[in-house]
């Protein structure tokens, strides 16, 4: 019982977070240097923020399937790949070779 009351928890934390407005924000897309904004993509059905590491294993995993949401979602919902890591390795010229099939902003 304990258990369900703490799913039961979580799903309303969830949901009641879903509806809150993120404050516009922008970054450089490190395939063409140019500067990504939030705010460009209002007349889309959603964003999708995911936060990426190349030199991260369960990221490589996944880049398949990411690979695929984008396709699949391509003018409904834009993917916006973040990398927030700090190591010498998660440069910008080393995120471009890494995703540089995906047509996408990173």
């Amino acid at each position: 019982m304990e258990k369900l009351g703490l799913v039961v928890l979580l799903l309303v934390t969830l949901a009641a977070n879903a509806q809150k407005e993120i404050k516009d924000f922008s970054l450089t897309n490190v395939k063409d240097g140019k500067t990504v904004s939030l705010s460009q993509y209002k007349s889309l059905v959603g964003v999708a923020v995911v936060f990426t590491s190349h030199e991260c294993p369960f990221d490589n995993y996944y880049k398949d399937r990411l690979k695929e949401f984008v396709n699949t979602y391509s003018g409904k919902i834009q993917f916006l790949f973040i990398n927030s890591n700090q190591e010498a390795e998660e440069n910008v010229a080393q995120m471009a070779i890494h995703y540089s099939d995906l047509s996408i902003p990173i």
